[in-house]
């Protein structure tokens, strides 16, 4: 709103409510300032029934989540006890990425979710809520965290517990961590969303808006699945 009243050329944004944010897009709209969504996608319906249309710039989620845990099943070999750490509820990315983990644990008949539950994307939560669920089912044999603060905190849980090597943590986000956490088999995977490149691409889309040139409603990004392999390059 500071940004609208001060008459800016542009605006990128990564909303913390996918809900919240669409009076703000509302307002940069109707002021003829270009806001562009970057990471955290507004909710569709939501924008829909408010008469916003949006241009957004980010990974899809779904697939990142999907891809993270159909590598997760294909080191189970399609088989086992697996659980989900979940993000905000009611937060796009975090409900995108649990969906697409969702799809892919239903391909593999064999594999069975014995909890989901959010640790809101903290570490600290995430060691609390993994240990009790390794405590309430001691056969799991994967973890799928839909960002990387939460896997860090599942690994520590699962270290803690005894089981390191035994119970495979999947992550989200590829920060740093998370891929030295990939190098030293601690974690199976994590998802790289090319956060320079998104970037990039919304100062583009921006610059192109503020010239008055179209741009795509939606620009996706390929998540790349960091694991043992992929992290080599790393």
């Amino acid at each position: 709103e500071s940004m609208i009243a001060k008459k800016v050329d542009a605006i990128i944004v990564t909303p913390n409510d996918s809900i919240a944010f669409i009076p703000a897009f509302q307002k940069a709209q109707k002021a003829g300032i270009p806001i562009i969504d970057l990471d955290v996608r507004l909710d569709a319906q939501a924008a829909k029934k408010a008469g916003l249309t949006f241009n957004y710039v980010g990974v899809d989620n779904f697939l990142g989540g999907y891809l993270a845990a159909k590598n997760l099943v294909d080191a189970l070999n399609s088989k086992g006890e697996v659980a989900i750490l979940e993000g905000i509820p009611g937060v796009d990315n975090g409900e995108q990425r649990k969906a697409g983990a969702l799809k892919a644990f239903s391909e593999a008949p064999e594999i069975k979710i014995v909890a989901s539950q959010s640790a809101n994307w903290e570490t600290e939560q995430a060691l609390n809520v993994t240990s009790n669920i390794l405590t309430a089912n001691p056969n799991i044999k994967g973890i799928f965290a839909a960002n990387d603060n939460m896997a860090i905190g599942a690994v520590t849980a699962v270290e803690n517990a005894g089981l390191a090597g035994k119970v495979l943590v999947t992550g989200y986000d590829g920060i740093p961590l998370a891929i030295e956490y990939v190098k030293q088999g601690k974690m199976q995977n994590t998802i790289d969303q090319l956060p320079k490149k998104q970037v990039a691409i919304a100062i583009e889309s921006a610059l192109k808006q503020i010239n008055k040139q179209k741009i795509p409603e939606v620009f996706y990004v390929d998540p790349i699945v960091v694991d043992k392999e992929e992290s080599k390059k790393y």
